[in-house]
């Protein structure tokens, strides 16, 4: 869907409808600024890119999904998928915040990303 950057099925137990965006379909902080980000070809995704972090101070990602396309009565979960290169450093401290936004109702939780 939208130019190949949501990917839309159906939850095989429950019947529920599933979305992922693309990295593309994100708002990085400086995602387009290559000495922050980089943007590489994935074999192994649903998507055909990914944003790559090559060093930053400031982590933020956007994301929207319209109401529209969810359904009444569900309850949804929202998920970050990432890897980390074994070198990688930084993102446990200080502890990340991550919040979801729907109408009025804003959750957010304290989050490591990092083990």
């Amino acid at each position: 869907l939208q130019d190949r950057l949501v990917s839309v099925w159906l939850d095989r137990e429950t019947g529920a409808k599933c979305y992922m965006l693309s990295a593309r379909n994100l708002f990085i902080v400086w995602g387009n600024t290559p000495e922050y980000w980089t943007w590489i070809p994935l074999e192994d995704s649903r998507f055909s890119e990914g944003a790559e972090l090559v060093n930053v101070c400031w982590f933020e990602i956007h994301g929207k999904i319209h109401g529209k396309m969810l359904s009444q009565g569900t309850t949804y979960a929202a998920y970050m998928v990432f890897k980390m290169d074994e070198n990688s450093y930084g993102l446990n401290f200080p502890v990340q915040e991550a919040s979801v936004s729907s109408g009025a109702t804003n959750l957010t939780r304290k989050v490591c990303l990092q083990a």
